[in-house]
């Protein structure tokens, strides 16, 4: 929903690239989509274990394990962009121009 936010209020000249910090954040977490969506699911379930495990009640300690539970994710999902999609990216498009 804030993508489409943000695009409606800045039009289709939104990705040019500035520099804004917003649109450098909204492009990195473009790229990093697909490794948050592979990684997210193992995050969270981790971070449930745990909480349990030491019988958290506490909603301000929910909130705290939620917000670190996202902040791992967004970490793994950068590490997943960088040195795995990237690199296999790379070595794809590179072998289809040297067959072409």
């Amino acid at each position: 929903w804030a993508l489409a936010f943000s695009l409606i209020l800045r039009g289709r000249y939104f990705y040019l690239p500035r520099l804004n910090l917003v649109t450098r954040l909204i492009a990195w977490g473009s790229r990093c989509s697909y490794g948050l969506f592979l990684i997210h699911f193992s995050v969270i379930l981790i971070g449930n274990t745990i909480f349990e495990a030491y019988g958290f009640v506490s909603p301000y300690t929910a909130l705290i394990m939620g917000m670190m539970v996202w902040g791992v994710s967004l970490i793994l999902a950068g590490f997943l962009f960088t040195q795995v999609e990237s690199k296999i990216g790379l070595q794809t498009f590179k072998k289809y121009l040297v067959t072409r």
